[in-house]
């Protein structure tokens, strides 16, 4: 096996054609495939990379390819190629690496919940026992972990599953695409590949949902340059529509345009023949650090309002104040054009119409705070679990409670530790692709394992398929 170190992050052994061709090569700019077969202006010729990894260094290059391994001591190993020799990068050199080969969900038939500690870990998984000393918690990625209670800041209780109207993409039957007239715009089409859309141009594609009165409508996107998107929502056309030139468009019903791009979102209430009607804008300053996000929208019919949930946090929600607008039960999805694209992991589900609430850390409360799933909040302090009960104590007396009855539990005194726990540059924080982080030291990447001590759980032996991102030393 062969070994190039790089010395990043000038890359002088390369020198700047060389890197020039490199960085050429990465078509869609993304955590994507450097190359998909049947793409917009590529034939059968172009060059695969072995997967769809995608390394960002520090000075801002990305290189795709494929992650073979990782070590303080022997620092990144990558390969570009099928065939082309390991490239080395030092530890100090790479900021993260975005993973394809992830898996969202690979729980069995178990009760999922969400837990956090005291640095800022996260991890889904199935709680088994708790006392006043410490936490026993399943995973699939990484076993039965322990880790002691005096950490534990809050657990949120999954609802049972609702079974999506919709999920995919799985390919491109049952999808329309449309031709996007746009001034000094090259227009192109959506890509299908391994479970996702890409495009690198202006394009449109819509498909109709049957769209219940209530929906939830999520999706993750990543993007290169800048983000412009326009998501049509309850539309019965499936064809883009210029806002500019609606009325002479043929015929379509109307429906909201939610706008989505690096600075802001707006959502304008599009009829024909009606004026444009915006709703409203806010400011999204976050989208232009960002590089990715998951996307959820939420529509009820029944109160004339559209919702924008980004990473978990609510956006904002809109009131059309002249009725719902929404004429069909389709979406359709445009991309501006400016930058690339990638749409993946989307799902529509039934609604309630209530809005989760985050939990909160509470490290100077006294009593712990328990949210039932109708709503009702008890103070008290929660002592522990007995087969599929908790016991609460609220002064004078305990009382038992059934666990499906909790929909969070948020603990008292356990304040953050994440200032007081310095990030070491060879530090690892890991993503888990369905939510959730971790952070590892002296982490190493081998055979489809990362291992690293826990500052919670001691030494740790994961499954990387649960991974989307790590990021290395403090970013």
């Amino acid at each position: 096996m062969t070994l190039i170190p790089i010395q990043c992050p000038q890359w002088q052994t390369v020198g700047p054609v060389g890197r020039a061709l490199w960085m050429g090569v990465l078509t869609l700019l993304l955590a994507g495939p450097l190359s998909i077969r049947g793409a917009e202006g590529m034939g059968d010729g172009g060059v695969a990379a072995p997967k769809g990894d995608l390394l960002q260094l520090r000075n801002g290059d990305q290189l795709a390819g494929e992650l073979v391994g990782m070590s303080s001591e022997q620092g990144v190993r990558w390969r570009h190629f099928i065939e082309s020799p390991l490239a080395a990068f030092h530890f100090d050199a790479v900021a993260e690496i975005a993973l394809a080969a992830t898996t969202r969900d690979e729980a069995p038939e178990w009760r999922r919940s969400l837990i956090r500690l005291s640095n800022g870990d996260e991890l889904v998984g199935r709680l088994v026992e708790w006392n006043e000393l410490e936490v026993v918690y399943e995973t699939w990625y990484g076993g039965r972990l322990r880790f002691p209670r005096e950490r534990w800041q809050w657990i949120v209780f999954e609802d049972e599953p609702e079974e999506p109207l919709f999920s995919g993409p799985e390919g491109v039957e049952g999808w329309t695409m449309g031709d996007v007239s746009m001034a000094r715009v090259q227009s192109g089409n959506w890509v299908y590949h391994e479970e996702a859309f890409y495009a690198t141009k202006a394009a449109s594609i819509a498909r109709d949902l049957d769209l219940p009165d209530r929906s939830q409508i999520q999706f993750d996107l990543n993007w290169k340059g800048t983000l412009n998107l326009a998501f049509a929502l309850y539309t019965d056309y499936l064809h883009p529509v210029s806002l500019a030139n609606k009325d002479t468009e043929p015929d379509f019903g109307g429906f909201y345009s939610l706008q989505l791009n690096s600075y802001f979102a707006n959502v304008l209430m599009v009829k024909q023949k009606v004026p444009l009607q915006y709703l409203g804008q806010v400011q999204t300053p976050a989208f232009a650090k960002k590089r990715k996000a998951h996307i959820d929208i939420r529509v009820d019919k029944k109160k004339d309002a559209v919702a924008l949930i980004v990473d978990g946090e609510l956006v904002k929600q809109w009131v059309d104040k002249t009725g719902f607008a929404g004429e069909g039960s389709g979406i359709r999805m445009v991309h501006q054009g400016q930058g690339a694209i990638r749409f993946s992991n989307f799902r529509v589900l039934p609604w309630n119409g209530q809005f989760e609430e985050a939990p909160s850390v509470r490290g100077s409360a006294k009593m712990d705070l328990v949210t039932l799933r109708t709503g009702e909040k008890i103070m008290g302090q929660v002592g522990g679990i007995e087969g599929e009960s908790i016991r609460l104590n609220r002064g004078d007396e305990e009382e038992t409670m059934p666990l499906r009855a909790v929909k969070k539990i948020e603990f008292s005194g356990v304040p953050d530790l994440k200032e007081s726990e310095a990030s070491a540059p060879t530090q690892v924080g890991g993503e888990f692709a369905r939510e959730g982080k971790i952070t590892l030291d002296s982490a190493r990447v081998e055979e489809g394992r990362i291992k690293g001590l826990s500052s919670n759980f001691g030494m740790m032996d994961l499954d990387m398929r649960a991974f989307r991102r790590l990021t290395i030393g403090k970013n």
